[in-house]
């Protein structure tokens, strides 16, 4: 049987637009039990934590099996919530939304924002899962030891990756330690409506064609933000290539829809001699 290669072109486009979700937007790692975490709701209405079943966890010491909070209470559209140590400054605690008395993290310790529990959908991160660094990422006031960390404002949405390496000096400014005052308040703007992109992965290396003139390889398709709701893509090929949402029914064009908690559906690409 012969076989020649063809390449699949395939075309994405975001049809929907987003807001960004919930996001980190200080972090308070002071003295003794001043410790406090800050989230920042930018995405046009009001958010249940409740309902959508928040949670942070820590990441103690380079593990990589959490201690997990469910948050509870809601925040409205352009507020913050911000979730302390039940024994910090009674300054952190004037600010607090919701408290623990549980062991909190320190500088060493990873950081995860979620929704959907505690093996839903990563929303933002600070860290690194199962490194620990020592003392700290970072170093001088741009570190998680001893030391308050606010978002820059340019930042949008979180960090969704808990896994790579974390430099805080890119998403973050320095403060020094004990420094409550920005807390309670952050003062971003990113908006809503910011278009999402899309990361395709293919199941194989190559595309080989058959004698009977077509093959098929899968691909999964996922957005490189997280959405607040469901967002539609539009997948377009070539005039040699038919793609398929399901694996039974071809076209020129499908539409997918991806959710929270993201899923990565299966696609298909045949290509036509």
């Amino acid at each position: 049987m012969t076989q020649r290669s063809i390449s699949n072109n395939l075309k994405f486009a975001v049809l929907t637009e987003i807001s960004m979700p919930l996001f980190f937007s200080e972090y308070i790692e002071g003295s003794s039990n001043n410790k406090a975490l800050e989230i920042f709701n930018s995405t046009g209405a009001a958010i249940d934590l409740t309902a959508g079943n928040y949670v942070v966890q820590f990441y103690f010491n380079g593990s990589t099996s959490p201690t997990t909070f469910n948050l509870t209470g809601t925040v409205a559209d352009g507020d913050v919530f911000v979730f302390a140590q039940s024994s910090a400054n009674a300054t952190i605690l004037a600010q607090a939304d919701q408290t623990n008395g549980a062991g909190f993290f320190n500088g060493d310790d990873a950081i995860v924002l979620r929704q959907g529990g505690a093996n839903g959908v990563i929303l933002d991160s600070i860290g690194q899962i199962g490194v620990d660094p020592g003392a700290e990422w970072g170093a001088g006031l741009t570190s998680t030891a001893d030391n308050t960390l606010r978002r820059k404002t340019s930042v949008t949405s979180g960090d969704v990756d808990a896994t790579d390496a974390f430099d805080p000096t890119v998403q973050w400014d320095g403060f020094a330690t004990d420094t409550f005052d920005g807390l309670g308040s952050y003062a971003a703007n990113p908006g809503t409506g910011t278009g999402a992109g899309v990361t395709i992965a293919q199941s194989n290396a190559s595309t080989d064609v058959n004698e009977q003139g077509e093959t098929t390889d899968t691909y999964t398709i996922a957005l490189t933000t997280v959405p607040t709701g469901a967002v539609e893509v539009a997948i377009a090929a070539d005039a040699q290539t038919q793609v398929s949402a399901d694996g039974v029914n071809f076209f020129t064009s499908v539409t997918v829809s991806l959710t929270i908690p993201l899923p990565k559906p299966l696609l298909s690409a045949r290509s036509m001699t």
